[in-house]
């Protein structure tokens, strides 16, 4: 996956190239709260990483921040 942002001077791009597993430990690592959790959706609502869902799964009934 790679994730991509203008540089601060408007001039050019920085990006990155990050595996989805990489991308998973990072996420798994982030602490919201005593039970909070991050996931990380693909652009059809299917998890591509929950603590608690499956990959591939479709995302339903939760709230989902943008």
């Amino acid at each position: 996956m790679t994730i991509a942002k203008m540089s601060s001077d408007r001039q050019g791009v920085e990006a990155s190239c990050v595996t989805v597993d990489n991308l998973a430990q990072i996420i798994r690592n982030v602490k919201l709260s005593k039970e909070g959790y991050i996931y990380l959706l693909d652009p059809s609502r299917k998890y591509i990483y929950h603590p608690l869902g499956k990959s591939g799964e479709h995302e339903e009934n939760r709230v989902c921040y943008q």
